[in-house]
């Protein structure tokens, strides 16, 4: 996984998960009155994927305060590594585990880019890898679905049959199946 990095030397911002159904608890428990400030102020609503940047008195950004779904999943974080200032980002471990997991997928997912035929040069924020987080599950999940959309955005002159035999064939092999009977076969449907 490329932007859900294990912790580096550098300093992250908090990003700080909230349930909707929690907020207003957590708003008036916080005892933050820079927050409080922001919600009197704005009119910013509520959906998932919105978020209040709580900054210092010198403007430096202290933690991101997100709205999530009540019930989240991994679609609930793909939009953060585009939508949040470029950085390095750690999630308040305040979810459960399947929950932090979905996070470091959905992150990840967010920073799809088919770049096959054309550079691309988007830059996204980078999350630190949850301790709680099954990171194993959430690489394979998103090579997974990477290779899903890779060869559905690849041209039908780029991917023939032997193409995609091939392809299977590397899926097979990476997984340290015996594939001979599957390859015999993937091989004789490209011809």
């Amino acid at each position: 996984m490329k932007y859900v990095v294990r912790k580096s030397g550098g300093k992250s911002i908090k990003l700080i998960a909230v349930k909707k159904s929690e907020f207003e608890d957590y708003a008036r428990n916080s005892g933050d009155e820079y927050l409080e400030s922001l919600i009197k102020t704005t009119r910013m609503k509520r959906d998932s994927g919105n978020y209040y940047t709580i900054r210092d008195g010198r403007g430096a950004i202290k933690h991101i305060v997100l709205f999530i779904d009540d019930e989240p999943n991994i679609w609930t974080f793909a939009c953060l590594p585009k939508k949040l200032p470029d950085g390095l980002y750690e999630l308040a471990e305040t979810l459960t585990p399947r929950e932090l997991t979905d996070a470091a997928i959905g992150w990840e997912l967010g920073t799809y880019v088919f770049d096959r035929y054309r550079a691309n040069h988007t830059v996204f924020a980078r999350l630190i890898a949850p301790k709680k987080a099954d990171i194993n599950e959430a690489r394979i999940t998103v090579e997974s679905i990477f290779l899903a959309r890779d060869l559905i955005n690849t041209t039908p002159a780029d991917l023939g049959p032997e193409e995609l035999a091939n392809a299977a064939i590397e899926v097979a092999d990476k997984c340290g199946k015996k594939i001979w009977r599957a390859r015999q076969s993937c091989l004789a449907l490209a011809k």
